[in-house]
């Protein structure tokens, strides 16, 4: 069952699901809003083959922070974080997909799910379309619709991403 509006509103009233920061702005009528957060990484082209075991994060990301405006350049892989820190209950999952202006201008990005028991900002990867692209750190970039699940995961998430607030670049 997919949860609306009064849904979701219900869950953060009652504190079974918390966004901070909230704000009742990012709720639509099947699913949140989320913005885009001030912390975000450009994928460096490179020859050079990632190792596992002699992963050097400089050589294939470069980190940036931006107090106002993300400057995205054309056909750029990116991983951008969400201002929201999210804490699921461990019955509810999110499918994260990107809001439908940035899909028409281009701009994809993977299907993600946010696992039932998921806390941490969410780091995700998009791919820029074929102009720049000037987007506002605060705006709604990301739409999740979220899903009761039949019963509560008996294991909650407990991956290498819980708990990290801001960009969580990967952890191999």
């Amino acid at each position: 069952m997919f949860l609306s509006d009064a849904g979701i509103k219900s869950l953060v009233k009652k504190g079974v699901l918390r966004i901070q920061p909230f704000n009742e702005e990012i709720v639509g009528s099947n699913g949140l809003d989320l913005r885009l957060g001030r912390e975000y990484a450009v994928l460096l082209s490179t020859n050079q083959p990632l190792s596992a075991r002699a992963y050097d994060e400089e050589r294939y990301f470069e980190k940036q922070v931006s107090e106002d405006v993300i400057r995205v350049l054309p056909n750029t892989h990116y991983l951008f974080t969400t201002l929201e820190y999210l804490e699921m209950p461990n019955d509810l999952i999110g499918l994260l997909g990107l809001r439908s202006t940035y899909a028409r201008l281009g701009f994809t990005m993977p299907m993600t799910v946010v696992d039932a028991g998921f806390r941490g900002n969410l780091t995700i990867q998009v791919r820029s379309g074929p102009f720049p692209v000037e987007v506002r750190v605060g705006e709604r970039f990301f739409h999740m619709v979220m899903a009761k699940l039949s019963f509560k995961a008996e294991r909650e998430y407990s991956g290498r991403y819980k708990d990290l607030r801001g960009l969580a670049l990967p952890k191999l």
